[in-house]
């Protein structure tokens, strides 16, 4: 299973998108999603920040992480 890191890390290169550009898109600092992204710092991103950054991507946060078998959230 894929972790939501890496599918950032994919995204990012598919859609030629550098960290600063998404910093601007996200308003999330860029150097806390350099170190998230390199491994660099075990600070991780809030839930808010990875369906921000989901968002802004264009893709579900059940997609980038490959999570399978789950129920959307409003349907609960």
């Amino acid at each position: 299973m894929k972790t939501f890191k890496d599918s950032l890390r994919d995204e990012l290169h598919n859609q030629n998108i550098s960290v600063n550009e998404l910093a601007n898109m996200t308003g999330i600092k860029e150097q806390k999603l350099t170190y998230y992204i390199k491994n660099i710092s075990y600070n991780s991103l809030s839930l808010h920040e990875i369906l921000i950054i989901s968002n802004v991507l264009g893709k579900s946060i059940y997609d980038m992480c490959q999570l399978k078998d789950i129920k959307n959230i409003t349907q609960i």
